[in-house]
């Protein structure tokens, strides 16, 4: 009987081996997509109009499958397809988001109005630029649309086969504000400002400005100026939708003067309302103006819930190449100490990476960040097989790969064009939920395997043949990724 249990137990190990190889091959694809996490930006007009753009993945959506769960085969068969035979798809796939897409007011349902898809040629020039992948598609939609007339609040609900949708909306004069909107969900239920508000607002602005005049020394050669607002974050900065100051006005409202003719920004609001904004002098420093925020305090704690499933399911499951790096971690020792060691180095690194992309202070292109994870599951699960024991050199190692994958992390969020007051929630928020994944990880690891750790031919049986075989994963991801 002990013979037995002997040999069923490294056969064991080395067919769940040979399972784990054979599941990294098979969604090899599906590990080099970039992030394919839907996102919308609306625009919200006083009078109700919506503007509303989205980026999301066209093939999936057109053979009716979520972003995680499309047919690679049937996606790349949409390739295959001629002009007017993908014309007809997109036509379809058109008239469908249309059904789907619900805009709802308080005083009723809105209307969409318009949907409109990438072009046949739109579609083969994003894929083209992936590469040899050719997947995921992600295409910019544009959807306009109206609420019934005398609405005071908007919300809205997106087609559930596109999954967890990462929702920006801007009205004139407030704080964007974003959400997570899950399957089956309407969004956040928002007002929309009046234009007596606007007007306040506009109104409030002029008050400042005039009492902020603070003259400086005047030379022969001063010029007259025009003020306009300076947006901390460019890459955030939405179109003005009303007026010259435009939404984000009461977001930072830094003011620089450029030397030109003078002029006189003028504030819209629908009718016959018009705020004039003064012209002014480019030696007055003015104040920060607060603008009103549409965030109802109801839904922060489902918002922030919904930042943290995101970042769970982006480990779990999701992420294959971040499994196998914090398998890798586990099947080094079968210290407990060890263990934590390298998880905590692993944790803080990431966590530090993750901020600092979030907020654009390190960046890196995913194109280099991509085959760095992927080599660094290799240098793991390499040192597993010949190393017996934790070096000394095992944490830092394990730190500098955590700053990379924490730029892996981020590339989630970076692409969602989140709000800038939003970026602390959705950070902490989404590095909660990964953190939980990670620690499921290596619970489910434990339950598996943790009852033989502490045998003599746990190496052998265990650490070896699962690390050859996330090595062997990985090293094809690396391969893959740099060509």
């Amino acid at each position: 009987m002990g013979i037995q249990q002997k040999v069923k137990l490294p056969l064991l190990v080395a067919l769940m081996a040979l399972a784990m190889a054979g599941l990294g091959f098979r969604h090899a694809e599906a590990a080099l997509h970039p992030s394919n996490v839907p996102v919308g930006r609306a625009k919200v007009q006083l009078d109700g109009t919506i503007d509303l753009n989205m980026r999301f993945d066209i093939l999936a959506y057109l053979v009716d499958h979520s972003p995680n769960e499309g047919n690679d085969s049937a996606m790349l068969d949409l390739l295959e397809l001629t002009d007017n035979e993908l014309q007809a798809r997109i036509n379809d796939g058109q008239a469908r988001f249309k059904r789907l897409l619900h805009l709802q007011g308080d005083n009723g349902p809105g209307v969409v109005e318009s949907v409109v898809f990438p072009t046949p040629a739109e579609i083969h020039r994003i894929s083209d630029a992936i590469g040899p992948n050719r997947i995921p598609v992600m295409g910019s939609v544009v959807i306009r649309g109206h609420l019934t007339s005398g609405a005071k609040s908007i919300s809205m609900r997106f087609p559930d086969v596109l999954g967890t949708v990462i929702l920006t909306t801007e009205f004139p004069y407030q704080e964007p504000y974003s959400e997570p909107v899950e399957v089956g969900a309407y969004s956040s239920v928002l007002k929309i400002p009046t234009a007596e508000q606007v007007a306040a607002i506009a109104k409030s602005i002029r008050q400042r400005t005039e009492a902020s005049y603070q003259v400086k020394p005047s030379t022969p050669s001063q010029e007259k100026a025009v003020v306009k607002p300076v947006v901390a974050a460019e890459e955030n900065k939405p179109e003005i939708n009303s007026g010259r100051f435009g939404s984000r006005i009461g977001h930072s409202l830094g003011f620089e003067a450029t030397p030109e003719a003078v002029e006189e920004p003028v504030v819209q609001a629908p009718a016959t309302t018009k705020v004039e904004e003064p012209a002014v002098p480019s030696n007055v420093e003015l104040p920060p103006v607060e603008v009103e925020s549409q965030a109802p305090a109801s839904s922060w704690y489902a918002t922030f819930w919904s930042y943290i499933k995101m970042g769970f399911v982006h480990i779990l499951p999701l992420g294959l190449d971040h499994i196998l790096f914090v398998l890798g971690l586990f099947l080094l020792s079968n210290r407990t100490k060890d263990l934590l060691k390298q998880i905590t180095a692993f944790t803080i690194a990431h966590s530090i990476t993750l901020a600092l992309s979030l907020y654009g202070i390190v960046r890196l292109p995913p194109a280099i960040v991509e085959p760095i994870i992927a080599l660094s599951i290799v240098f793991v699960a390499v040192e597993n097989i010949f190393s017996k024991k934790m070096t000394p050199w095992r944490p830092l190692v394990v730190f500098i790969f955590g700053l990379v994958h924490g730029m892996g992390f981020a590339g989630v969020l970076m692409e969602a064009g989140l709000a800038r007051d939003s970026f602390l929630k959705a950070l902490v928020g989404f590095n909660v939920g990964v953190e939980l994944g990670q620690l499921t990880v290596v619970a489910g690891a434990l339950l598996l395997v943790g009852w033989f750790r502490s045998n003599q031919k746990y190496r052998s049986f265990v650490t070896v043949p699962a690390s050859i075989a996330i090595a062997a994963v990985a090293l094809f991801w690396t391969f893959e990724r740099i060509l």
